[in-house]
């Protein structure tokens, strides 16, 4: 055992000595399987991550590039070895295809993107079938990592020069180049690839020219038959001048394609296939300046290299995938969700005056949630049940005060986050940076005010309820044992932080719930679907059916976010416990209600006051978690689906703290501020 641990370990580490690989460079008599095992030894020698000798000479550059000027330098004093190599090197060049390597290579081979995944999926976890003639295998068998990447951009471009000249030593007639001829293959073989996608209904359907005849992808692929097959030679010359100008065409309509999304909503399929379009052409580009080139350039060759690495590397990662395809789909998210977050920022005392008087009636309608899921418990229903009762008792409750133009504080905090990542943009001159600063200050009085106006409703009227449901029935309106043990439950020295926080997170994916909705009802244009479906304009009139779509198109972000919202708070505990995960929900306009209505309904004498302060500042704390964490996640998926630099937030965040500490009645009083009273 011990025996293979050790081997284990030098099968990470050992590599052969450089004067034995070179001295054993292999002829072309023997069999392409020894000479790639010698290739991979020699390359093996270059790319391991150990100490490099101090040479005078070699005083910068990663130690593996280091290491490829070294190999020359050895083999310029020693012309035996250096035939040996490059006779080896071209005949192994001589016998693999690198049409796999220049057509399959670091792009994407699937057609969707479930496909996709799967495929990088299996690669990740199965060994890939060794393959001899094939230089793509040659090629992701030594070039699998990041430092790979780093050493051979170290490379400069007289050390290329020197390797194209070591695979010309001894051979008069170039006979081991055959990239160009594999280049133009894949071109023709990429260009396929180009004009199925570019013609599917779902991109042609987003392009002005209706007409596929017309269509650029379609007319590419045809002008590169056309070049490669032309014999004439000025012909030629005139169709290869051209390359660029068509070029331009089919990424002007990738352009058209990706502002129709903009506007109109997007899929993240389509997302895959612009990206996958993006990759073929670029692919396209590189090889044709490759394949047109007699004498490849180095400078040109290590660019290629480089860029073959590159996607390589990111074609081999999930997650790489994933972030590129749902990035799209986020930012878009997000911006709908900035529109709605727009509307919860107050920026002077006549619209905080107006945001409290919502927030008032918000808190009155959640009284009545409240006491009716004090009802829903009080039955005995099981946990699912009662769970789901209590998912249409919320969903009805937002949804009213939706209805009702009426606010609910917990909401707004995730739906103002993406709205104000928005804004982060073109801070560098002072003006913009400042008005950045009261943004956020705006905002956080927005914030303030709601929770305040909440609690402002749901207490008193809990109060009012309270008082009269004991004055009719002679007994108040919860038992004593379920006061007490409502009081204790809010306990800040109890699991109530976790569940505040657990809460919050359950506010944010109710607003990428929102998103989600309003992005998927524009992207299947949904609204004039239904004001000219002929059905129902039969049924309702033609000002009708206009009537229910402009009502969707208004209302149906907020539905999704009542609706969702209200299952997540209802259900989502009762499906953890069943797992066995005990958290609940603590939101605090509803946590508050049933805080008033257990402090009216216990008996005062045996209430002490460590109950009712930890029992406060357990709402408290419900006010700062539910509102920082939905924030905080609505906000950093908005800023990362925006590309905003971390540098940029800190800076603002440090602003922003010296302003509060500085003024700390700007969050509630907006005119001791003057720069803040600006709408």
């Amino acid at each position: 055992m011990s025996n293979l641990w050790q081997r284990l370990k030098l099968s990470r580490t050992i590599r052969k000595d450089l004067d034995q690989v070179l001295d054993n460079a292999p002829g072309s008599e023997t069999s392409l399987r020894e000479r790639t095992s010698w290739f991979f030894d020699l390359l093996e020698w270059i790319r391991h991550r150990g100490h490099v000798q101090q040479i005078a000479e070699f005083k910068s550059g990663t130690p593996q590039s280091i290491r490829v000027r070294h190999i020359l330098n050895v083999l310029d004093r020693n012309e035996i070895w250096k035939l040996k190599v490059a006779e080896s090197l071209r005949s192994v060049f001589q016998e693999t295809s690198a049409l796999n390597l220049f057509e399959q290579t670091g792009l994407s081979l699937q057609d969707s993107l479930t496909a996709e995944f799967i495929d990088r999926l299996q690669k990740k976890i199965l060994p890939v079938t060794p393959d001899e003639k094939d230089l793509s295998y040659l090629f992701q068998h030594n070039f699998h990592n990041e430092t790979d990447l780093q050493w051979v951009q170290q490379i400069d471009s007289a050390t290329f020069v020197r390797i194209q000249e070591l695979l010309k030593f001894g051979d008069s007639g170039n006979s081991y180049n055959s990239l160009s001829e594999d280049a133009q293959k894949a071109i023709l073989l990429l260009s396929v690839q180009v004009q199925a996608l570019g013609l599917s209904y779902q991109l042609r359907q987003r392009l002005t020219e209706s007409d596929f005849r017309k269509n650029s992808f379609y007319l590419f692929s045809q002008y590169l038959q056309k070049y490669f097959t032309e014999l004439d030679s000025d012909l030629k010359a005139v169709l290869g001048s051209q390359f660029n100008k068509k070029l331009e065409v089919c990424l002007k309509d990738l352009s058209e394609i990706k502002q129709h999304l903009n506007e109109f909503g997007v899929s993240v399929q389509i997302v895959f296939q612009i990206d996958k379009l993006e990759s073929l052409l670029r692919r396209i580009q590189n090889l044709f300046l490759i394949s047109e080139q007699n004498e490849i350039d180095p400078l040109l060759l290590s660019q290629f290299l480089e860029s073959l690495i590159a996607e390589s590397l990111d074609k081999n990662h999930v997650r790489s995938l994933l972030s590129e395809s749902f990035s799209l789909l986020a930012r878009k998210i997000i911006e709908r969700t900035a529109e709605t977050g727009e509307h919860y920022i107050t920026r002077n005392f006549a619209q905080q005056k107006v945001m409290l008087a919502q927030a008032v009636g918000g808190g009155l309608i959640t009284t009545f949630t409240c006491l009716l899921k004090l009802m829903l418990t009080s039955i005995g229903l099981s946990p699912f049940f009662l769970g789901l009762a209590s998912s249409l008792n919320y969903s009805l409750s937002f949804l009213t005060i939706h209805f009702m133009n009426f606010t609910l504080a917990t909401k707004q905090s995730s739906m103002t986050a993406p709205a104000l990542a928005a804004k982060m943009q073109n801070l560098e001159s002072p003006e913009s940076f400042e008005n950045m600063i009261s943004e956020i200050i705006h905002l956080l009085r927005t914030q303030v005010t709601a929770v305040f106006g909440n609690i402002l409703g749901v207490v008193p009227l809990t109060l009012v309820i309270g008082w009269v449901y004991f004055f009719l029935f002679g007994h108040p309106i919860m038992s004593q044992e379920t006061a007490m043990y409502t009081l204790k439950s809010f306990s800040f020295f109890g699991p109530t932080p976790l569940f505040a926080a657990f809460t919050g997170v359950l506010l944010w994916l109710s607003s990428l719930a929102a998103g989600w909705i309003d992005n998927w009802f524009a992207y299947h244009r949904l609204s004039s679907a239904i004001a000219q479906n002929r059905r129902l304009c039969f049924i309702l009139g033609e000002s009708r059916a206009r009537w229910v779509a402009q009502f969707l198109r208004s209302n149906l972000a907020a539905i999704a976010g009542s609706i969702s919202l209200g299952f997540l708070l209802g259900l989502a505990p009762a499906l953890l416990q069943f797992f066995g995960i005990l958290l609940d929900v603590r939101h605090v306009t509803l946590s508050s209600g049933a805080m008033t209505a257990a402090l009216i309904s216990v008996d005062v004498t045996t209430l002490s006051a460590y109950v009712v302060v930890t029992a406060a500042l357990g709402i408290l704390t419900m006010a700062i978690l539910n509102l920082s964490v939905s924030f905080t996640l609505a906000f950093i998926v908005a800023v990362r689906a925006r590309r905003i630099q971390s540098v940029q937030r800190k800076t603002i965040y440090k602003a922003v703290l010296r302003k509060l500490l500085k003024n700390p009645t700007i969050l509630f009083f907006p005119a001791q501020d003057p720069n803040l009273t600006k709408s």
